[in-house]
């Protein structure tokens, strides 16, 4: 059986030692590399003789964040895949790793089998999401065929992968809130999705949002 080769990446020790020991219970799973920073992740990276399959990245770290790791890693690995493993559940989070490039998200406070569960599913199905059917949601949008939509709701989509808040692109767009509602309302049943990830993850599959936007 052919393992999958892992990376894990983590300025917490005591977290990332107790993942660590996790990861090298299971027999389908080899750690190939570990690292405190993005810094030393990527020059450790340098000197592997095979790169992991998949790497566990945390979003706050000191130096090199999470999002600008992740972003390095699909532009100069594209054949890695990345799990963001965060503490943090709110939606701008969840974006910012998925518009770096990450194929999954995972709570830290989650159960030691919903680890094993994503790291699975990413490999064999390209994705997972720890929000209910936030995997089903995602290989949705992966394997949609894209929609013909008007600039205005082009723009609407392309700020909806910022951090900025609906009243906050409205203000942007020049636009009422209540007119960003019906952008909202129309477009988002136009691409089959029904929440602001949905969107996002929609915009980057389908190379409408690029990383470097």
């Amino acid at each position: 059986m052919k393992k999958i080769k892992l990376g894990l990446v983590d300025d917490h020790n005591l977290f990332r030692k107790g993942v660590l020991s996790l990861l090298e219970e299971q027999e389908e799973f080899e750690v190939v590399i570990e690292a405190e920073s993005g810094e030393s992740f990527l020059n450790k990276m340098q000197v592997l003789s095979e790169n992991p399959d998949i790497i566990l990245c945390d979003i706050k770290m000191a130096g090199m964040m999470g999002y600008e790791l992740t972003a390095h890693i699909t532009k100069q690995y594209p054949d890695v895949k990345v799990i963001a493993l965060s503490m943090y559940a709110d939606e701008g989070s969840i974006i910012n790793m998925i518009t770096s490039g990450a194929c999954g998200y995972i709570l830290k406070g989650a159960e030691p089998w919903e680890l094993i569960q994503a790291i699975k599913a990413v490999q064999t199905e390209g994705v997972y999401l720890n929000q209910e059917g936030g995997a089903a949601l995602l290989k949705k949008v992966h394997n949609s065929e894209v929609y013909q939509v008007k600039d205005h709701e082009l723009e609407f989509l392309l700020n909806c992968c910022s951090e900025l808040s609906y009243r906050e692109i409205a203000e942007k767009m020049d636009v009422s809130t209540r007119t960003i509602d019906g952008y909202r309302e129309r477009l988002f049943p136009k691409i089959k999705v029904k929440t602001r990830i949905g969107a996002v993850l929609y915009a980057f599959k389908q190379g409408i949002y690029k990383v470097d936007n």
